[in-house]
């Protein structure tokens, strides 16, 4: 790997931060599922918390595409 480009990635603020919530999608998507058996019995309560897990996935995966843009264009 091109030395310049593996201390421009280190040293990257919008690097890390494109790390860090493209990490944190991935784990959304663990936690989207019902953690325990009641919750799926109600169809209210899992559709509510999936739909509000599904919102910060949505906001993780555009935060980490627009950090991953701005880096690529630095």
């Amino acid at each position: 790997m091109n030395t310049s480009l593996q201390n421009t990635k280190s040293r990257s603020l919008r690097y890390r931060i494109l790390l860090t919530v493209s990490l944190l999608t991935i784990v959304r998507i663990t936690y989207a599922m019902p953690p325990y058996p009641y919750i799926a019995t109600d169809y209210a309560t899992q559709l509510s918390l999936f739909t509000h897990h599904v919102w910060i996935g949505g906001f993780c995966i555009v935060g980490g595409a627009a950090h991953g843009a701005i880096f690529t264009n630095v």
